[in-house]
């Protein structure tokens, strides 16, 4: 527990290390890297499909499969390289941040 409650924490710090990054460069959002070359409308949809309430984790990722295979060969190879890193996390420390984030929301439900 305690290797994936470090993974938590470093993954919490990048999201705030990222979030620093975008208001510096004049954005509320920091896109990941994978859509750096991408075309506004392109960065806008993923905003759109990861900042919806309504959709689950495998919705969105399921649309941002859709959306990056609309994208150039560039984006593409980026995107699969973000995915590999994003499994050696999960394989390396044995849940991904949705997970533990659930796991995280579990731990602090009481029950009465």
């Amino acid at each position: 527990m305690q290797s994936s409650t470090l993974c938590f924490a470093a993954v919490i710090i990048g999201i705030v290390a990222m979030t620093e990054a975008a208001k510096a460069n004049g954005h509320d959002f920091n896109l990941p890297s994978f859509l750096d070359k991408a075309d506004s409308a392109s960065q806008q949809k993923y905003i759109t499909i990861v900042t919806d309430p309504e959709t689950s984790p495998t919705q969105k990722a399921d649309r941002i499969d859709d959306l990056v295979k609309g994208q150039s060969e560039t984006i593409q190879q980026a995107y699969a390289l973000f995915q590999a890193q994003q499994n050696a996390i999960k394989d390396q420390f044995g849940v991904s941040v949705a997970d533990e984030m659930k796991l995280t929301a579990d731990d602090a439900t009481v029950s009465v």
